[in-house]
């Protein structure tokens, strides 16, 4: 995983092998880039098992081109969560409620994950709807983003927005532009 990882050590080397933003910094959660060519072959199989040389999104500190990888996220369609990898430690969670919109590119969240949004207000965005998404984990891997919290944890407390604080907008985005974020370096 941390070799997959180092392979794209700026959102420029993710940009330039053809990933793109999944909506917006998050604190806590980074910047998800997908590669929506590479993403059939990320999910786990119905053995459960993971392979870490094929995440389906690379984590990132902020969205300029020069912020760094910070860590992982692995998704599985399994109906329980996936055994993944080897010991009790990994931390698989889903959400519920998940609008997603796609548009010239780009991958918008319009609502936050885990709400009340319905459907209909999905619809009326043209966006897909989920009412339970697939299983996530993420890894921190990369050195000096180790996790406080553990190496799957949910959230990374280092990552924070530009400001340095967890300020969020009502989706859950950092309030302050992120094109500038390159906390933690």
């Amino acid at each position: 995983a941390r070799s997959t990882a180092m392979q794209y050590p700026t959102v420029a080397d993710a940009t330039k092998a053809g990933y793109i933003l999944a909506g917006q910094f998050t604190p806590g959660a980074g910047a998800h880039y997908v590669s929506i060519s590479r993403s059939a072959g990320s999910y786990t199989s119905h053995s459960s098992a993971v392979d870490p040389a094929n995440p389906l999104a690379l984590i990132y500190q902020g969205t300029a081109p020069t912020s760094r990888v910070t860590g992982l996220m692995y998704g599985s369609f399994t109906t329980t969560a996936p055994e993944g990898f080897a010991g009790p430690n990994d931390r698989w969670h889903r959400h519920t409620n998940l609008c997603i919109t796609f548009d010239n590119g780009k991958i918008g969240v319009p609502f936050p994950p885990d709400s009340d949004v319905k459907k209909s207000a999905c619809d009326a965005l043209h966006g897909q709807f989920m009412r339970e998404t697939l299983w996530m984990v993420h890894a921190w891997v990369v050195p000096g983003w180790e996790s406080p919290k553990g190496v799957f944890s949910h959230e990374n407390p280092d990552l924070t927005c530009a400001d340095g604080t967890m300020k969020t907008d009502a989706v859950g985005f950092c309030w302050l532009s992120v094109k500038t974020s390159l906390v933690g370096m």
